[in-house]
Formats: structure tokens, sequence, C-alpha cells
């Protein structure tokens, strides 16, 4: 079984299912990925439960969400028992602490090259930082202005994806994403919330 499939996320399997069987085909044979926005990890391990042997995967995230909207969080939209989480949290423990928990335990970790623990904005702004990336998922800040700012970053990168294509919730992200896609010749796919843009 996936191992993404046992941590609660805010990217659905549903979601998940769509960049297995639509996004993730489309890498070339040795992919370098650039993950925005992990939450506890589920993305991560999607990532890793799927990506060739010979792939590098960077992440990047802030991992500053308080234990309490985490908890929040959970037990409003996920079903299950994450009494272990909670202890963690309980404990000490923080959302970077539990993403660490569900990646560091995978056994294909060792694809994970770079883990930018700051915000986007900061890392864009790093001038040591390579943006050179065969594909680019974007599930952050869903605001406009920081969703056209990471699209025109990363236009040079052959596919570019992301969540929460929703007009109803994130109407700003769905403008941006469309707008880059018709002022960059790109190719706008989206299909239960996730977007990819191709060349």
């Amino acid at each position: 079984m996936d191992r993404y499939l046992t941590i609660p996320g805010l990217l659905h399997e549903s979601r998940c299912r769509v960049m297995i069987e639509n996004v993730i085909p489309l890498l070339p044979d040795s992919p370098t990925v650039l993950e925005i926005g992990s939450f506890l990890g589920k993305s991560t391990n999607m990532w890793l439960d799927r990506l060739p042997d010979n792939a590098i995967l960077d992440i990047n995230d802030s991992f500053e969400i308080p234990n309490t909207e985490i908890r929040e969080f959970i037990n409003t939209w996920i079903d299950g028992d994450y009494t272990e989480l909670f202890n963690f949290l309980d404990n000490g423990g923080d959302q970077f602490g539990v993403w660490k928990m569900h990646t560091d335990s995978h056994p294909r970790s060792h694809l994970i090259r770079n883990t930018y623990h700051m915000r986007t904005d900061d890392l864009l702004l790093k001038s040591t930082f390579d943006n050179n990336y065969d594909c680019v998922f974007l599930d952050a800040d869903h605001h406009g202005d920081d969703v056209s700012r990471q699209l025109e970053y990363f236009k040079d990168c052959d596919l570019i994806c992301g969540d929460d294509f929703e007009i109803t919730r994130w109407a700003n992200l769905v403008n941006s994403v469309t707008e880059f896609a018709n002022q960059n010749n790109r190719v706008l796919n989206h299909k239960h919330g996730v977007f990819w843009l191709t060349k």
C-alpha cells in the first residue's frame, strides 16, 4: 500500500491519484522535483512512493502552522485515529517534527536532497537557490499575487502543477494560473482540483 494513504493531509486521496496517474507520468526518466508546501508530509510521501529511483526531490515549507490549527484541521476534515500524532504534538512536537516523522521513516527518503525550511518568498530571493527543476508542485500560498510570482519565477520549468484549482474557494489562484497559461502559451489541464501546465 502507498504510504501516503496513512498520513492526514490537505492533498486528498483523489487528488493524489490525479498526480500519480496524470502528472507523474509526464516526468523524464531522472526527474528533479521541487515541492512547495508539504503540511504533514502526505504529498511528500506520495512523491516518494511514486517517483523513479533516480529522482531528486527538494522540499520547501515554512512549517509554521500552530499545533492547535493542525489538531483542529484533522478533527474537522480527516477521519481516523491520530492519537499518536496528537500525543507527539502535546509533548513538544510541531509541524516540522510531524513532517520529519512521516518522511524520515519512508524507505525512499534518500530521494530528498534539500529541505528548505523557510517561507517561499525568502527561498526565491536566495542567491544560491538553483531553480533548475523538471517539475515544480505549488501548494503553499494561494493568494493571487503569491501564485503569480511563483509561476513567473518557475516559468522555464517544463511541468508546473499544483493543488486547489477551485473557482469557488481559490478564485485568485485559478485566475493567476489561467492568466499565466494564456500569456506563456502553456497547455492548462486540471482535474479534481489539481492543475498542471505543460509547454
